[in-house]
């Protein structure tokens, strides 16, 4: 009948979607796989991070955009003891934060040089350990007309709600974690926290949280904020920037009063930073 020809044409088109879905699936990995070859770590990671995303096989967490996985980007049967995380403060990246440092072109690089020393020489010393970096925008100033919206978006409450998620989805909180964060990224640790400590989905974040290192974080704010502030009519200081003034920040407090309550150790580097 005419009804069962059409059910039988649309089971076979059905078919050949799937099967070129399949295949395009497999290209797509042919190219991934080339572009985790190259030198450059930015470039590297963008596809190890798409392949992970890809691997529904053996890879249950889902690594969305901001979060980047340095190691292990390739499938392996040794078990991850624990997460370490990276969390770069303003102005800085996932990658280039944590680099070495700088030079003007390849060959200049010795063979000890690295673009991300996390992702060259920590996985090396520690290969048990799954280790991630995440990304956001920052600026010192806001020069450009916005929607009134983006001021709520660039907030430290907003970037730690939306970042804690994509964490969550990445499966942190499975395991022991330990947090080292630069400048601002130390403030969005403690408010990504707090923020976890009163939700019940989102509480192991917390307590699987070991220890944390803290890299030239203005704990009580920064004078850079308050420079800002005061030439606003010049540099039109940011949300972040305004955020970082003096007497503004009191996370701190807080942030000991729930992992004393967690008993969990933590270890902190702070450097006096303006």
């Amino acid at each position: 009948s005419t009804l069962l020809n059409m059910l039988l044409l649309r089971k076979r088109l059905w078919n050949l979607s799937s099967k070129v879905q399949d295949y395009l699936i497999i290209g797509w990995i042919g190219i991934l796989a080339e572009a985790m070859k190259s030198p450059h770590v930015i470039q590297a990671s963008h596809a190890a991070r798409a392949l992970a995303n890809l691997d529904r096989d053996t890879v249950k967490e889902k690594y969305e955009d901001g979060v980047y996985i340095l190691h292990p980007q390739y499938r392996t049967s040794q078990p991850i003891k624990a997460d370490v995380l990276f969390i770069h403060g303003l102005l800085g990246a996932a990658f280039k934060t944590w680099r070495q440092k700088d030079h003007s072109n390849m060959e200049d690089k010795d063979t000890n040089y690295t673009e991300c020393w996390p992702k060259t020489w920590l996985a090396a010393d520690c290969p048990s350990l799954r280790i991630l970096s995440v990304e956001y925008d920052s600026n010192l100033s806001d020069w450009r007309s916005k929607c009134p919206v983006e001021d709520e978006r660039k907030s430290l409450a907003y970037r730690g709600r939306e970042l804690l998620t994509k964490l969550k989805a990445a499966g942190v909180g499975d395991r022991p974690v330990v947090w080292i964060a630069h400048s601002m990224g130390g403030l969005l640790v403690k408010k990504m926290l707090l923020d976890a400590s009163e939700d019940p989905e989102m509480r192991s974040v917390v307590q699987n949280t070991q220890g944390i290192v803290f890299y030239s974080v203005p704990h009580s704010g920064s004078r850079l904020a308050e420079y800002s502030v005061s030439a606003r009519f010049l540099l039109f200081p940011s949300v972040e920037v305004k955020e970082l003034s003096k007497g503004k920040i009191g996370l701190s407090d807080q942030l000991d009063l729930l992992f004393l309550c967690h008993s969990v150790c933590m270890s902190f580097v702070h450097l006096n930073c303006v």
